[in-house]
């Protein structure tokens, strides 16, 4: 396997499929490729060195189709990695209807055409019914995938944030408090560091690493 150093620069390709613009950015090591207009949905992570590809698609193939905020996760494309913001399941939280499986992954995100130019994949998001901005810039180092988020409160309230960082062995998450108002379970995720409060106009950062050659 080639070492860090021997590396050569990331190269960035654009192509489409089924009608939709992919992005995508390939080094000696690990090919990515996304879809910004499907709530910059990963379409592929492949390891060049074995052809193995971690992003699961059906048996029959992969369709890729547009879905609206609203929709019921179950009708989308069901391939691939998609980000899920503020929430998993539907529900109410102060008077705001949150959808199933939030509201980043059924509609458009915007793209940097001059990071991608420069080898990076930053994308980014305004949520239309909690009050976030929601940013994932994707870089490629050797047979790694670094991942930089970035969370902003453009509401008038402060609001708790539950955040753990499982990475690639399970999920990570963030998460507005409970829905179901148990505090007590934001307050667990304060203690063990994996929580705090977003005042307005403050932003949350975090880091997610793939090592995709092992």
């Amino acid at each position: 396997m080639p070492t860090l150093n021997s590396m050569q620069p990331t190269k960035t390709f654009r192509l489409s499929e089924q009608g939709f613009d992919v992005f995508a950015l390939r080094n000696e090591a690990v090919e990515i490729a996304l879809v910004p207009e499907l709530g910059a949905k990963i379409i592929s992570l492949r390891n060049l060195a074995t052809g193995c590809e971690w992003m699961w698609h059906p048996p029959a193939g992969r369709k890729l189709f547009r879905n609206r905020l609203g929709d019921d996760f179950a009708t989308s494309p069901m391939t691939g990695w998609d980000e899920c913001l503020p929430t998993i399941a539907p529900c109410d939280w102060k008077g705001r209807k949150l959808p199933d499986h939030g509201e980043v992954w059924s509609v458009p995100w915007e793209i940097d055409l001059n990071a991608f130019q420069r080898g990076v994949l930053n994308t980014s998001v305004t949520l239309a019914v909690s009050p976030f901005h929601f940013e994932r810039r994707i870089e490629l180092c050797g047979d790694e995938v670094r991942l930089d988020y970035r969370l902003e409160n453009r509401g008038n309230h402060t609001l708790g944030i539950w955040l753990t960082r499982d990475g690639w062995n399970g999920y990570h998450h963030i998460a507005l408090e409970p829905a179901n108002g148990a505090a007590d379970i934001l307050t667990a995720a304060v203690k063990a560091g994996h929580g705090g409060l977003l005042a307005p106009k403050e932003k949350q950062s975090w880091q997610v690493k793939l090592r995709i050659g092992l």
